[in-house]
Order: C-alpha cells, then structure tokens, then sequence
C-alpha cells in the first residue's frame, strides 16, 4: 500500500496489512512521484513478468493505492488438444447475439460442474500436488440470468462448494490471451459483453484464477444429445 504523505492511515489498518506482510510507504508527497516505486516492487515480485503496471497519469488525482500482483502459471489436468481449437466459433455473448472466437474442445470427457439458480459453473483443476485446490473456475449465466446478475450472486455467496463429476460429449472454452496489458474490462468489451458500469471497481482480476471468470459459451451435456454442441 502507497500513500501520499497527507492521508492519514488508522493504524489499526496499518496492523492489518501488515498480518500479511504487504508494503507500506506513504513518503510521497504527492502519490505519482511513487510510480517507479510501485512498478519496482511489482516487477520483483512477479520476477520481472509484470515489469510496470501503474503509470503516473492513472494516480494523478489518487492519494492512496492499494496495489496486488501475482503471477500464476500452471498446466490443466485435462489439457486441450491444439489440433481440436476451432477459429471463426461462434461464441454467445447474449440469447441472440454472437461473435467469432478460437474456441478449445474436449472431446467425451468428464467435467466438474455446478448449477446455480443464476449460472452454471465448471471447474478445470490445475496440474499439482494432490493438495492443492488451484483450478479455474468458469461461469455461464442462465438464460433467465445475466452478467450482471451472476457477478452479484458470486459476490453475495462467493464461489461454489460442490462440483459434480459430468460426462460431456464435448466441451468448449474459448481461448483467451491474458497476457494484455489493457483492464480486463476492456476485453468484455472487445468480446461485445456489457460490463455493469457500478462492477469496473470490483475485484475481478484478483479472483481471476479461483472464482470470477464469466466466458463460457457452448457445452454438450450428454453423448445422447442430437446436436453437436449446444447452450447449456
């Protein structure tokens, strides 16, 4: 955390942050002077992969900054083929609207999902100890739902607890670079998604690998199903 020399912090909140070791300086006195500053603590952190993330034009009228970085790299257990990414896929952003993305498929495996009153949600877990509970969790809005609606019920009731093993003829997920140096609301964007103007502040990225992740489009739920692929 990085703070101008004006604000005054509590310092019950100092103790706070400092239970889990974050940084603390509030010398500047004006918060853009701290620039190098944080994009030098990030780039350590993060090994040099992250070399700059603020700039002084983002804290021009800031006075204190809360700043998280993490890099996270890690193989899925069930890993998507490259030869069975289809380009040009026709990728739902509403009941009646679309636009083309690559979209990675698996063919007749079983997969973890979650039904909600307001999403469906799968579960791909991370290549890892048999410990770990790392694993990209992705969420589709029913067609009564919407995005606005599932980021609430995430927020509200956090993540889902029960994943169910489910047999799927196949299975896509559209591919997606993360290495950007852009918001992931942008992207939405891109992508023709609407993101609630009252969410931009919400802790989307920071959730990113273990919750918040709303870009699913197509599953098949059954080998039974008449149609190729289908919306759940």
């Amino acid at each position: 955390m990085l703070a101008d020399s004006s604000t005054d912090i509590a310092p019950t909140y100092v103790e706070y942050l400092r239970c889990f070791g974050a940084h603390l300086d509030h010398s500047f006195a004006r918060l853009e002077d701290g620039t190098d500053c944080m994009n030098a603590w990030v780039s350590e952190h993060t090994n040099g992969l992250i070399p700059c993330m603020l700039n002084s034009q983002t804290l021009a009228h800031a006075n204190i900054v809360l700043v998280n970085a993490l890099v996270f790299k890690a193989a899925w257990q069930k890993r998507f083929d490259r030869k069975n990414t289809l380009k040009d896929f026709p990728f739902h952003v509403s009941t009646h609207r679309t636009c083309p993305v690559e979209m990675m498929l698996l063919h007749r495996h079983e997969i973890l999902i979650s039904r909600d009153r307001t999403y469906t949600a799968i579960r791909l877990p991370y290549t890892s100890s048999a410990s770990s509970q790392l694993a990209f969790i992705a969420y589709l809005p029913t067609d009564a739902s919407s995005l606005l609606h599932t980021l609430q019920a995430l927020r509200r009731d956090g993540p889902p607890r029960r994943f169910e093993p489910t047999k799927l003829l196949q299975f896509g997920l559209p591919k997606i670079n993360l290495r950007v140096r852009r918001a992931l609301s942008n992207r939405f964007v891109t992508w023709h998604i609407r993101y609630p103007e009252h969410f931009r502040a919400f802790p989307l990225v920071s959730w990113f690998n273990i919750s918040y992740t709303v870009l699913l489009s197509c599953w098949t739920r059954t080998a039974r199903s008449p149609q190729l692929l289908q919306r759940w």
